[in-house]
């Protein structure tokens, strides 16, 4: 079985800045080392790219368009961090998906929905697939959201999953780079996948031999539904890319060099923190 040794990368974190999310070294000896060691996570360089019908998708719901997709990605994140709680061995509760939905930072979800029980039970259904999903097929889960930087890769970013399954045509175990998504299916999602993946055979010295895309939307009615998963097997037997990975791979890099014609800078400057409190520094004259 594929082993992986999680304490070879470099720690990282997320930075906000000017140009959107990035990701540097978190201590700041090695954070030095590198001319530019700030990169952009590999959302922020596919957003790049607009996806086909996003135009009509904008023209159809005009203003709302900037509420109904915030309020989309805030229950898929929430849902996203109940996944991984579950997968570290804990537990959600109904009280920690409300809390969280009552204290999310963007409050656009609430003009969707008013009454949050809708939301709060669009978030319960995506875990309930997620746990359907897992029942079913009883993944070896190597890592939940890791992040991945490296200072040979111009970009960054936070996979879902890295999974170790058999592959019954090669009868062997392999690892997969997953990515868990509450929206719609979308071949592009392999694309995210396939950047994960050269991330993780970078830092880590492993072959990945497939991609998955697991879907656990919350619309489902009656019995529970189980998340699908769409697969890509990336390796053949003798560990040599497939034309999928090729095709995958040369994305990649196509979307990379366009997000990198459209920055101005090298490096961008991160957001200045602002303060908590406000006063004057007023000298009263004596009277």
């Amino acid at each position: 079985m594929p082993k992986l040794d999680f304490k070879k990368s470099i720690d990282n974190k997320r930075f906000n800045t000017s140009g959107g999310r990035f990701y540097g070294p978190t201590d700041l000896d090695v954070f030095n080392q590198y001319d530019n060691p700030l990169k952009p996570s590999w959302t922020n360089v596919a957003n790049i790219e607009s996806s086909p019908g996003l135009t009509d998708w904008f023209k159809n719901n005009g203003k709302w368009s900037d509420i109904i997709g915030p309020t989309t990605a805030i229950l898929g994140t929430i849902g996203h961090s109940g996944v991984d709680y579950m997968n570290e061995g804990k537990e959600v509760t109904e009280e920690w998906i409300v809390d969280t939905l009552d204290n999310y930072y963007d409050i656009r979800w609430r003009l969707i929905y008013p009454n949050k029980w809708e939301a709060v039970e669009l978030i319960k259904k995506m875990l309930m697939g997620y746990i359907a999903w897992y029942e079913e097929h009883k993944p070896t889960i190597l890592k939940s959201e890791i992040m991945m930087w490296h200072p040979d890769v111009p970009y960054a970013g936070t996979a879902d999953l890295v999974l170790n399954i058999y592959n019954k045509r090669q009868d062997k175990e392999i690892i997969m780079m997953a990515d868990l998504k509450t929206g719609n299916e979308n071949e592009k999602h392999f694309v995210q996948c396939m950047a994960y993946a050269i991330l993780l055979e970078k830092i880590y010295k492993v072959k990945v031999g497939a991609l998955g895309v697991l879907y656990c939307q919350g619309r489902w009615k009656g019995e529970v539904k189980p998340g699908k998963m769409k697969v890509k097997v990336i390796r053949n037997k003798g560990g040599d890319f497939t034309e999928d990975a090729k095709f995958l791979m040369n994305r990649v890099v196509k979307l990379y060099d366009l997000w990198e014609s459209n920055q101005k800078f090298k490096q961008p400057k991160t957001k200045q923190r602002l303060p908590k409190k406000f006063s004057l520094n007023i000298t009263k004259e004596p009277k």
